[in-house]
């Protein structure tokens, strides 16, 4: 039994793209990749195109126009320099982000110690609590009066005037039914 073989994985190809232009040190057209990498790297031709524009735009290799050429390069000190770069990207966002840390921190002392357990606080937690009972008191005992409230009240009444006249209408119709089938 023969085993298959599996493709390459994108990242997989990225390495070896890179791992390529390392070893190489030198400039390329896309022309050139599409016939070294797939013999030098094992990646298929169809995937050259695909995978070197994924490197550009990640700068992980570099592409400069000169004339009607595209030429394709990547050197070991230029990936040093990004990753210094880099590195001291990262060094300054650490740096930043300790002194907002610092700050954070000097502000919450500042706020902890407003809100320590003063008198004066007690008495307005005390007040806040009572005035928030007084309110649910009061909507409890508006929520009884709503019942007979002369607006509903006399929407009610007017409600069960239109239902007597229909009533009425509907007993008369009865009526005259009835006094017809006995007319026949």
């Amino acid at each position: 039994m023969s085993t298959s073989r599996r493709g390459l994985s994108e990242e997989e190809k990225r390495l070896r793209t890179i791992e390529f232009f390392n070893e190489s040190n030198s400039f390329f057209t896309l022309k050139d990749l599409m016939k070294w990498l797939p013999k030098t790297k094992g990646i298929v031709t169809q995937s050259v195109e695909e995978t070197i524009k994924s490197l550009i735009d990640d700068d992980l290799i570099r592409s400069e126009k000169i004339g009607t050429t595209n030429i394709i390069w990547s050197f070991r000190s230029d990936q040093s320099n990004k990753t210094l770069k880099d590195f001291e990207k990262l060094k300054t966002e650490v740096e930043a982000l300790r002194s907002s840390n610092l700050e954070l921190d000097q502000l919450v002392s500042r706020l902890e110690f407003d809100r320590s357990k003063s008198d004066e606080r007690q008495d307005n937690l005390r007040e806040i609590k009572m005035l928030n009972r007084e309110i649910s008191e009061i909507e409890l005992k508006l929520q009884q009066f709503r019942q007979s409230d002369p607006t509903l009240i006399k929407d009610k009444i007017k409600l069960c005037n239109e239902f007597k006249q229909g009533l009425q209408i509907w007993t008369d119709n009865l009526i005259n039914l009835m006094s017809y089938c006995k007319a026949i």
